[in-house]
């Protein structure tokens, strides 16, 4: 939202976590009916709302709860933030989707950070993720982390990551390599 109508977000109760615009939404959704075609059995979110809103997307379209991790979480720059961002209350997120409130994350976020914190933060929280759990899995973050996770993983910098693109990684016996790289096809 905060692309979309500044005014609105900047009138927010939450101005460092906003809402994702209706061209998000649409966006989540046509990426929740890509994935159908996945065998997807676990989605891990950022606990920022615009993630967890197109988890939700996802998550609907696949019948599965929503996990959120802190780990994944948006970079806490001081560039970009005056201070740690208020999130939304757990009441709050789960009146509107559903998320596992079993899960307890692997990673945790504070403010502030530089780059090199974020990756650390991220290497540490992918690499847990995917040692607890062997099958497929979709990862919800923001540009930072999510280039930060592919790393992680793979060792290659992704060529970018725009709103709702999926990218995919995917263990071999040599070890993760970038299969997708930012694909938008699904949101045409």
């Amino acid at each position: 939202m905060d692309t979309e109508d500044v005014e609105a977000v900047a009138r927010s109760s939450h101005p460092l976590d906003p809402s994702l615009s209706p061209t998000g939404v649409r966006q989540a959704e046509a990426l929740g009916r890509r994935l159908m075609q996945e065998e997807i059995q676990m989605i891990f979110s950022s606990p920022f709302l615009r993630c967890l809103e197109t988890a939700h997307g996802v998550a609907q379209a696949l019948g599965l709860p929503i996990q959120i991790e802190n780990g994944l979480g948006e970079f806490l720059s001081p560039k970009w933030f005056p201070n740690m961002p208020e999130l939304r209350t757990d009441d709050y997120i789960d009146s509107r989707m559903e998320v596992n409130r079993d899960y307890q994350s692997v990673g945790h976020s504070e403010f502030p950070e530089d780059f090199q914190e974020l990756n650390q933060r991220v290497a540490v929280t992918i690499n847990a993720i995917v040692q607890q759990h062997s099958g497929q899995i979709l990862v919800i973050g923001h540009g930072a982390s999510v280039v930060s996770a592919i790393q992680a993983l793979s060792d290659v910098a992704p060529q970018g990551c725009e709103p709702c693109h999926l990218s995919k990684v995917v263990r071999t016996n040599e070890g993760w390599k970038l299969e997708m790289d930012g694909d938008g096809s699904h949101l045409t």
